[in-house]
């Protein structure tokens, strides 16, 4: 499975794991083997001990006991759920916007125009705005002859609309939460199940520290 939901996320994490002296990125260590390879992910790295794990989950898991031992726990908790949201929006946008044979490059813009109508929204019901959205981009492809601006500004009006329409009666059941079987990256896959216990609910809640502390309650009983 990937690290990450997005290849920027995988690429922030692993740096920040040899910037903590976890590994080293691209290179060799001094006593380990050949460097460890990402299936998923373009990333090579390398351990310093040569009792190191096959896979980066149990060095992930223990990165993230660390960061819920700290006073701020709830803190950084909640900084690390946006963080995904962020990532996994990002990713599936992009993967939308290539599967239409549109600029994948789009997906950052895009995200950064409406980020103030997305973060009302629990991340399910982003993924629908979006997917909304690059559905009318490729309406306006059409219409306009593959006009790049005017299937851009296509695609940003109407997820700006229909973020604020969905935003303005949170009762209407939208969302698109990934199907059962999915492949989980390994990051979300223990902050959801190992660290949070949130579980489904990470789709359906708005990333709050209400949240992430009833949620942590609900852990330990």
């Amino acid at each position: 499975m990937p690290s990450c939901p997005s290849i920027e996320l995988a690429q922030t994490l692993i740096q920040r794991l040899e910037w903590k002296g976890v590994l080293r990125v691209g290179e060799r260590g001094e006593r380990s083997s050949l460097p460890m390879r990402a299936i998923y992910d373009p990333l090579t790295w390398s351990y310093g001990d040569l009792d190191h794990p096959e896979t980066l989950a149990p060095i992930l898991l223990e990165q993230l006991h660390i960061l819920s031992s700290t006073t701020e726990c709830s803190l950084l908790k909640l900084a690390l759920w946006k963080e995904l949201a962020t990532a996994e929006l990002s990713g599936y946008l992009r993967h939308l916007l290539e599967r239409q044979w549109m600029s994948g490059a789009w997906a950052a813009d895009l995200l950064r125009s409406i980020a103030s109508e997305l973060e009302v929204l629990p991340l399910g019901k982003r993924r629908y705005v979006i997917w909304a959205g690059v559905r009318e981009g490729s309406a306006a492809f059409l219409r306009s002859a593959g006009d790049p601006h005017t299937v851009y500004e296509s695609m940003l009006v109407d997820m700006r609309r229909r973020a604020r329409w969905i935003a303005g009666d949170q009762s209407r059941d939208f969302g698109f939460v990934p199907a059962q079987g999915w492949r989980r990256s390994i990051l979300l896959s223990l902050f959801v199940d190992e660290i949070t216990s949130l579980g489904e609910q990470y789709w359906q809640m708005i990333p709050s520290l209400k949240a992430i502390e009833a949620f942590a309650h609900k852990a330990n009983l």
